[in-house]
């Protein structure tokens, strides 16, 4: 009877030092950025921002380091939504904490916004190398205006440690707040 416990044990035992590391969820925005302003101002425009559009290869939850041609998923790290969910919440915060005078809404409302911004990500790659390239376009529209939208594009390269899942996140995160900052808030 002993002898069936104790090789239990040893399997027991021998699966538990083989298990993989614990999954870690990411997010692209500081948690900071989520508490309520201490003073709050009332909005003179509301911005909605639509979801950004990300090539459908990154359109997912995998953390992913590009490696040349290839592609490699991170085995123990995932981003808490779809990385084109993350990228709207990020900069959606930031585009609020540059204009503080204006309600930032991702998606449409039952009001209808001042103004409407789409950005398009055509490419967000972090090397293996710790090389970083963001392109993106954006399109900035005033409802109701005769004005013709303002469109504008940019290449955003950074570079850092990508040894752990956090040194990732932490380089998409300072590049998608770059991005933000690029993008100028038309007059009305």
């Amino acid at each position: 009877m002993r002898h069936p416990s104790v090789l239990a044990l040893s399997a027991l035992l021998l699966f538990a030092g083989c298990a993989a590391p614990a999954l870690r969820i990411y997010t692209l925005s500081a948690q900071e950025s989520r508490a309520p302003a201490a003073a709050s101002v009332p909005a003179t425009q509301i911005i909605e921002l639509s979801r950004v559009q990300v090539p459908d290869y990154l359109d997912t939850q995998d953390i992913i380091l590009r490696h040349g041609q290839e592609l490699h998923r991170s085995s123990n790290g995932r981003w808490a939504t779809r990385l084109s969910l993350g990228i709207t919440a990020a900069i959606g915060d930031r585009l609020a904490a540059n204009w503080p005078d204006a309600q930032i809404v991702q998606g449409p409302q039952s009001q209808p916004p001042d103004i409407r911004i789409q950005i398009a990500v055509t490419r967000f790659d972090v090397g293996e190398d710790g090389q970083a390239l963001l392109e993106a376009s954006w399109t900035t529209t005033r409802i109701g205006s005769k004005r013709p939208p303002e469109r504008d594009r940019t290449v955003i390269t950074g570079s850092g440690p990508v040894k752990t899942n956090d040194d990732v996140a932490r380089l998409m995160r300072s590049m998608l707040l770059q991005l933000a900052d690029r993008i100028v808030r038309p007059a009305t």
